[in-house]
């Protein structure tokens, strides 16, 4: 179960949600809430330091759970759930009726809980009753409907999970969302193991609305974690075709040409622009996507190259195991590149 929480709490759909909603600002502090949305732009971009600089600047300013919520989105963000924990609560300290501090809280808790150990069990509860309480705070919330529906589709009956919860619950997303509602079918059918209807409701949310990447992306995603590199590749390109300048979509799509093995050219073109033009902050580091064009080119025979990127990986990340192990293994068997 707390695998199947940590899923929830970093699903990618809920936390942009989180991090482009904007509230209403009065006009006599709008030098401050210029501050907030410049923040918040820097950590929809994922640009984390920035944001974090933005709400210090702010937080002199500030006394009504803005910042202390900005501050708990950077921590997520890092996957510090200690700390968005606690500028969580000091949110809804300041505001006990805001929904999204309450859905904050909740990943908080929610990764607390994937962690493990003797109080997974415990903090899995307490991810399931914030969710609770930010849709009861604002019903219309769809983010923290979904939230809570991958509780009631993933735990027991016992810890507050069920059919009949969930059931409820994705007919209210579907009535306020016909995005959300293919997406929380689409979860419904996964964990039955129903990976058809679950390709179908992905592929209808993405048609949902066509001019969106997240559909796309929630599609792409299946994909590849099916195996279905091939498959993949159309998406990610109609993900690029939309935000040409999508860099995390530049890698995933990269790595589907790789692991589909039908355009080895595309997937080096893919990893050399991602590393040339500094990566996304949200997704693969530079060492990953130096070990994966070092597989390009093992696969191309330029063994020369491939030790290279896989040496220049280590140097970037000498933690990086699998780029250890694939330089380790190439050059036990070409000694005479030593």
């Amino acid at each position: 179960m707390s695998t199947a929480l940590r899923a929830a709490a970093v699903t990618t759909a809920l936390l942009t949600a989180l991090l482009t909603a904007v509230p209403v600002f009065s006009a006599d502090s709008a030098g401050v809430d210029s501050l907030l949305v410049r923040a918040e732009r820097a950590l929809e971009s994922g640009e984390i330091e920035r944001a974090e600089q933005l709400y210090r600047e702010a937080d002199p300013d500030v006394d009504d759970g803005r910042v202390e919520y900005g501050y708990a989105l950077v921590s997520l963000s890092r996957d510090d759930y200690e700390s968005a924990i606690k500028h969580a609560r000091r949110a809804i300290k300041r505001d006990r009726r805001n929904s999204d501090y309450h859905l904050a809280l909740a990943y908080g808790y929610g990764l607390k809980a994937a962690q493990g150990g003797m109080q997974a069990l415990f903090y899995a509860g307490k991810y399931k009753g914030e969710c609770e309480k930010a849709v009861k705070y604002d019903p219309e919330n769809v983010e923290a409907h979904f939230a809570v529906l991958q509780y009631y589709l993933m735990a027991p009956g016992f810890a507050g999970g069920g059919e009949g919860k969930a059931e409820e619950t994705i007919r209210t997303i579907e009535s306020l969302d016909p995005f959300y509602g293919h997406l929380a079918r689409a979860v419904e059918a996964w964990v039955a193991e129903d990976m058809e209807t679950t390709e179908r409701e992905y592929v209808a949310a993405a048609r949902v609305d066509t001019t969106s990447v997240d559909g796309w992306g929630a599609l792409g995603v299946f994909y590849m974690q099916q195996e279905r590199y091939e498959e993949a590749i159309p998406v990610g390109e109609r993900i690029l075709e939309l935000e040409p300048d999508n860099l995390e979509a530049v890698y995933a799509l990269a790595k589907a040409h790789l692991l589909s093995g039908a355009d080895l050219a595309a997937a080096e073109a893919g990893f050399v622009r991602y590393i040339e033009e500094g990566g996304d902050p949200r997704g693969a580091t530079e060492a990953e996507a130096r070990w994966r064009l070092g597989m390009v080119y093992t696969e191309t025979g330029r063994l020369e190259d491939a030790r290279s990127e896989w040496r220049l990986s280590l140097e970037l990340d000498p933690e990086l195991e699998k780029a250890k192990a694939a330089l380790d293994s190439l050059e036990s068997q070409h000694p005479e590149l030593q």
